[in-house]
């Protein structure tokens, strides 16, 4: 068992090493140079990179909290620095994970996903009537109309979050052949 948690601690040092590393790399080299020498070094991707990067700008060592995970930095990374410096300290004090104290983030910046408070449900179509559906998508996810519409339907409220926000007539006609 330690041996596991020894293995897991040092594999999540990795990123923090990754990070610094690209950190020095970026003054040392710009960040051209530093990301192409990192993806043939390390063999993660750019986005990996990336990642490992902003999360060491955002916590450079001596804001870094030992007793939590990088995953747990990470969740807070796009938080102002006293916000999230005050949810590492809770995570700490009440043992909370690193999907918590992001959404108790997001709660308190007022930026909490929509997504999140949607329930997904499974729709059977007919092939004929999906076929319509995805042609009156337009290219767009049939996924999102679908559930746009049915929205609309059952709440009798205008829903106008498909095509950028804006009812299109591919929208209004689909909306009519589901009726």
């Amino acid at each position: 068992m330690e041996l596991g948690r020894t293995l897991a601690t040092l594999c999540q040092s990795v990123y923090w090493w990754i990070g610094d590393f690209l950190q020095y790399g970026f003054r040392t080299y710009g960040k051209k140079a530093t990301f192409d020498l990192a993806q043939q070094a390390t063999g993660y991707t750019r986005a990996m990179l990336y990642s490992c990067s902003h999360i060491a700008k955002r916590f450079p060592p001596e804001r870094r909290v030992e007793a939590l995970t990088v995953y747990h930095h990470r969740a807070v990374a796009s938080l102002p620095p006293d916000t999230a410096d005050r949810l590492l300290a809770e995570a700490v004090e009440v043992g909370l994970t690193a999907r918590q104290i992001f959404a108790l983030g997001q709660g308190e910046c007022g930026k909490a996903k929509n997504r999140f408070n949607r329930k997904k449900v499974s729709v059977t179509l007919l092939e004929d009537t999906y076929g319509k559906l995805k042609a009156r998508a337009a290219g767009k996810r049939v996924g999102d109309l679908i559930s746009d519409i049915i929205e609309e339907w059952l709440t009798g409220v205008s829903v106008e979050r498909y095509a950028n926000g804006r009812k299109t007539k591919e929208f209004k006609s689909a909306l009519k052949v589901v009726q």
